[in-house]
Parts: structure tokens; sequence; C-alpha cells
């Protein structure tokens, strides 16, 4: 710091006499493109006694000071030094504060010389001196650089408290311009000249790190990803793929904010396939490449039993941030993908357990960055889980009503072999809801016979299907689902009405139906009629059967169109339903055991039971003389020695019939003689 030392007589005449008048304070110096030089300062903190501004020149700071201009308003706080040519030199300054009884000076301050090196190598190098050393207190810690590019349009390039600055150029070839500022606290600016050059970009983008090469789980493609280069003059990004051991570009694709790219051409699950980047400017100058990285692949195999599958991967390399651990994903029966946890970055497999029987797994896994921003997908692996062998195979060839009212549900296996059984699952009335109802063991045959017997066959439609249980003791091929029928009977005047259900569950379909009855003096099931598949009703008209007692007995026997694709033609009966005719009996009162026309007598039955029967004839005492079962026998007039006396006889007749009904009736008879 210079001081200009004013005359000691002056000075002391100052302070004998009191007058408080103090330096003005010189802050900055602003040099013009053409320059000139403008000075800023701070009045004194008392002008008592202020005559005039004193402004002092020179441009060395050892040579004397001219005295440039003088200023007598006390309130003017800036002067610009035309022809001052501070464009290539220093230029020096102080000004004075005079009062009628003393001068005073403030400290002098230097234009910022700035100067600018160019070794063209796209490196700016600026050097610059201070205004005044050490700094004023008021004076900011950094000197700001300012450049100017293009022509006219300044922007700020930096900051900082040395007096030296290295600026990387970002354009090919220009004419580049810098100015040095240093800020007061007052709010005035020391500014430098503005010094230029012709600049041209030599020096390469940094890299760019690949954020990932990932596997599109959609298209099954790559697809690298990164984030936007720092380089603002980057424009452009190569793409480098390794081939034989060299890195051959394979695109380059243009754009700041173009950061990802689809590799089309290679096949991930064939092969892994290693990637780089590097960032091209404006210049066409590029960076290095990229550390390289790589794809994952994943495969896996299963324990059919254990149900459980091993899964492995490949490792990624490279992870931006490092890598922090895997994470597995899969779906099922391409259903929503679904998280099964993670291991560590050393650990590239993973054990996934309960697979599900003859579902499709997919599995891939992610690669996370320590941060947990950056991931990376795997190929895909699917397999089905396929725990039933490919001659698994289970069959219901009929479900038949049997004579005792069980259900017998006929199964067949076909070239299943080394099975641990077969399940059988029933639901009532629907073919939902199926409840577990019975099991056999493999015993090396190919057909199986449940029976049902918890069955209300008159009432109630059971659908039947059965299950395989393998070796691994899982139940695997299922089988078609069949039921019974159920057939229904209703009567009136003389005519039976039958309605079934339809035989669903054969391979092949049903022919037709056959309608048979029996009553209680045919006990052998007849046929009386058939349908076709899909009629289901038949009317049976017994009026010419009135012998046959009071139950008329009937089941439905579906036959299938045969032999089906695996040879059978089989039956299946319904239930068995008995429709009760109601009886007739006419009873005469007289008749002539000998020489008469009516020589028997006995009621005249119509549909009257067979199994429930009595007729009973006494005398007028009540001594029983004929006793009969048979609805068609009668009475001849005799008792056990001879025909009896002509008069009046009593007859009774009972039976039951129907379903807990009961006939009887008493009456006389007359045998005449």
């Amino acid at each position: 710091m210079i001081k200009k030392i004013s005359l000691i007589g002056l000075f002391l005449t100052t302070f004998l006499t009191g007058f408080s008048l103090t330096s003005p304070q010189l802050r900055c110096l602003e040099v013009a493109d053409n320059g000139n030089v403008t000075l800023h300062w701070l009045t004194p903190t008392d002008i008592s006694g202020f005559v005039q501004y004193e402004i002092f020149y020179s441009t060395n700071l050892a040579a004397p000071f001219t005295q440039i201009a003088t200023i007598a308003n006390s309130s003017v706080t800036q002067y610009l030094h035309s022809g001052a040519n501070a464009n290539g030199q220093n230029c020096y300054y102080y000004i004075t504060a005079i009062s009628a009884y003393s001068t005073f000076f403030s400290d002098t301050l230097a234009t910022i010389e700035l100067y600018l090196s160019n070794p063209g190598n796209g490196i700016a190098i600026l050097n610059w001196s201070p205004p005044i050393n050490p700094p004023l207190p008021t004076y900011n810690v950094n000197y700001n650089v300012n450049k100017e590019f293009p022509f006219l349009v300044w922007q700020y390039a930096g900051h900082t408290p040395a007096l030296s600055f290295r600026d990387t150029i970002d354009v090919c070839n220009a004419t580049i311009g810098y100015r040095i500022e240093l800020s007061d606290a007052s709010g005035c600016r020391n500014i430098s000249r503005r010094i230029t050059d012709v600049f041209s970009d030599m020096t390469p983008p940094n890299i760019s790190p690949l954020d990932s090469v990932s596997v599109d789980l959609n298209s099954g493609n790559v697809v690298l990803g990164w984030s936007p280069s720092p380089a603002s003059d980057a424009i452009a990004y190569i793409i480098y793929y390794e081939d034989d051991n060299l890195w051959i570009p394979v695109d380059t694709l243009y754009g700041l904010n173009n950061t990802f790219w689809t590799d089309y051409e290679h096949d991930p699950n064939t092969a892994i396939h290693r990637y780089r980047i590097a960032v091209l400017d404006s210049c066409l100058n590029s960076s290095p490449m990229s550390p390289a990285q790589r794809n994952m692949q994943i495969t896996a195999t299963y324990d059919r039993c254990g149900r459980k599958a091993f899964l492995s991967w490949t490792p990624y390399e490279n992870m931006t941030g490092g890598l922090e651990k895997y994470e597995i994903y899969y779906t099922v029966d391409s259903g929503n993908v679904l998280y099964a946890g993670f291991t560590d970055a050393s650990t590239r497999n993973f054990t996934f357990e309960n697979l599900i029987p003859e579902s499709t797994y997919c599995f891939f896994v992610k690669a996370v960055n320590q941060q947990g921003a950056i991931t990376a997908s795997s190929t895909r692996f699917c397999f089905l889980y396929a725990v039933q062998d490919n001659n698994d195979f289970v069959y219901i060839r009929s479900v038949s009503v049997t004579e005792d009212e069980t259900i017998a549900i006929k199964v067949y296996t076909g070239a299943t072999t080394g099975f641990a059984g077969v399940h059988l699952y029933r639901s009532v009335d629907s073919a939902t809801a199926f409840e577990h109802l019975d099991f056999l063991n493999y015993n090396g045959s190919d057909t199986y016979t449940f029976e049902d017997r918890d069955v209300k066959v008159h009432y109630q439609t059971y659908h039947y299907k059965a299950v395989i249980e393998n070796d691994c003791f899982m139940e695997t091929a299922e089988s078609n689902i069949a039921h019974n029928i159920l057939l229904m009977a209703k009567t009136e005047n003389y005519v039976n009405f039958l309605n079934w259900s339809d035989y669903d569950g054969w391979n092949g379909s049903v022919d037709f139906y056959s309608i048979q009855r029996k009553d209680e003096v045919s006990t052998s099931y007849q046929e009386v009629g058939t349908t076709a598949r899909g009629i289901t009703r038949h009317d049976d008209n017994v009026i010419n059967y009135p012998r046959a007692g009071n139950q008329f007995i009937y089941r439905i026997e579906a036959t299938e169109t045969g032999p089906n694709d695996y040879g059978f033609n089989d039956i299946s009966y319904s239930n068995e339903v008995i429709a009760y005719q109601k009886p007739i009996v006419y009873i005469p009162n007289a008749f002539r055991p000998k020489g008469g026309i009516t020589k028997i007598f006995k009621p005249f039955n119509s549909f009257v039971s067979t199994t429930d029967y009595s007729f009973f004839i006494f005398s007028r005492e009540g001594t029983l003389i004929f006793e009969t079962h048979d609805p068609e026998e009668g009475w001849n007039g005799q008792d056990v020695n001879d025909f009896v006396q002509g008069g009046v006889y009593i007859y009774k007749v009972q039976f039951s019939y129907g379903k807990d009904e009961y006939f009887e009736a008493i009456g006389s008879v007359t045998v005449i003689r």
C-alpha cells in the first residue's frame, strides 16, 4: 500500500486547529474496451472545510504522478479518465481531498492488467495483477472470470481467489474474450481490460460411464442406459460392441439427452454381450471409452419332487456406484411380476421353493447399485414345472347306480404306471366345490372302481372327478367330470311319467337311453322303450298290465357311442324308481259253486300288490274256511271236507299299496246251491 506524504506543516496545522476532514476512499477502477478508466471512490466521512478533489495518475508506480483532474464538488464519487490507454498496461491512481487547512490522500489503486496465453491445446491460461496488495478489506475474496462468446455476449466462466485461471474451450474455432472483475462492498467493481484470442477445442469430453446394460422384459432386447454427459458441448454418444476381442463402433446416438440405446441385432439369451460408450463433442472430440458392462443371463433347474427351483446367473460388471445386491423376480402363468428375494453382490444363486405343479414359471434378476438408483435386468428363464409325466392319465369311464343304491365310479388310468394312487373327489348337485371322497392305492392295473355309499340317489346328482397322485405324492393328471343319472317318476290315470337327467362325462357321447321296467310279476327288467341322446322323458301306459301288481319299477340305461377314443363302449344306470298305480277291487255278492257260471268267488283285482295280499272266507260262526295270498286265487265254495251248505258267508280282503296306504274290505257273499 502506498501513501502520499503531505506537508508536515500543513498536517500539523490541521491537527492543531482540530478540523476533521478525512481521506477519500478510492475503491474501484473500471477499464473500458477503448482503454478509458472510470474511478469510483467514497467521500470523506467529514467534509468540513472541503475545497476540492485532485486526481493523480501514472503508468509507473515509481514515476512521478500527474494530476489529471480537479473536482470542486464534494458529492462527486466517480471520474472518467479518457485516453488512459489502460488496454496494455497498468494505470495507477490516487485521490486527494483538500480543505482550507490540509490535504488528505487515498490509497493508490492499479487497474487489473489481464494476460492471456493460448498454448493451442484448447486451454486458455489467464493471469492478472491485483488492484492493491494486500487487498482492501471491503473486496470480495474471489475474482470473477467472465468469457465473451459469441461476440458481445458475456457469460460467467468461474471464480477464484488466486491471480490465475484455466478455462477449457468448448467451441471448435472461435474468437473468445475474457475479463476479470473484483467487486467491492460499496457496489462498484474493479474490471480488467478485455483481451481476446482465437481458440480451438482440442480437449475430449470426460468419460460418461454406462449406468446399465439391461434386458427389456417385453422385447427381450438388450437396452443400454446412461446419464447425460456433463460436457456442455457434448452432441452424441458412440456405442461400442465387443466382437472377437475388438471394440467395434456400432452406432452413434445424437442428442445430449438421448441416453438409451436398444440392440436389436444381438440376442442376450444365446450369448453374453459387452458394451462401452464414448462421448462426442461438437468439435468431434471423442472421450475415452467407458468401462465395459455386459448383460446378465439366468438359468434354472428344478427338483421335481422337492418343488424347488435352483437359479444361477452371470455376474454384473462395473456397476455405476458399486454393486450392492441382486434381486430375484418371477411370474407364474404370465401373471403379475412378483418379488422372490435377494442375494448380496457376491452370491449368484438362489433357491426358490413351493413351486405349483403344472405351472409355467419365468425368473429374472436385477442387479442393484449401492444407492438403489440404478438397476439392470437379466434375461428371463422360463420353464413348466411338470410334475406330471407325459403319460400321466386318468379317465372316469362311467358313473352308475347299483341295485343296493350305491354309486359305482369306474376309473381308467391308461398307460400311467408307478404312481401312488388315485384320488376321487365329489361335488353334490354341481360341478364345483369338490371335496375329497376316497383314495385307492396303485395296484398295477389300469382300472379302479370306487363305491360311494353315502348317497341319496333318488334326490341328488353327484359329480365326480379322479386325480392321479404321482410318485412324488403330488396330485397331477385330472380326469373328466361325470355324474349319475337321476330318474324321477309320477303316476296319473294308468300312465307312469318318467324324467331323468342327461348323462354327461363320456369321451364319446350318449348313443341312446333304454327305458327298462319290471313289476311284481315280471321281476327281471324288460326294455319298454328307447330315446335318443338329449331326450330324457318317457310316458309308460300300463293299463294293459292290471295283474302286474301295484308297483312298477323303472331304471334308465345310458349307452355310450363307441368305441370311444380309449376303446370303450360303456353304460350307466340310473337309480330305480317305483311308480305306484292305484288298485281297483270289485267283489261279487253271490256265486254258485256247483253248476253255476261263476264257480269261483274272488275279488276282481287290478294293480293289487302280490306281496302283501290276504283273502279270507269265514262261516257265520267265525270259523276260517278259506285263505289265500294270491290276488288271482279264489274260493271254490268248499271247506276241508266238501262243498259248503248254501247260505251267507263272510269275506275279508286286505292288502297294502303305494308307499304307506292300506286297503281292507269286509262283507258277505251268498253261496247258492
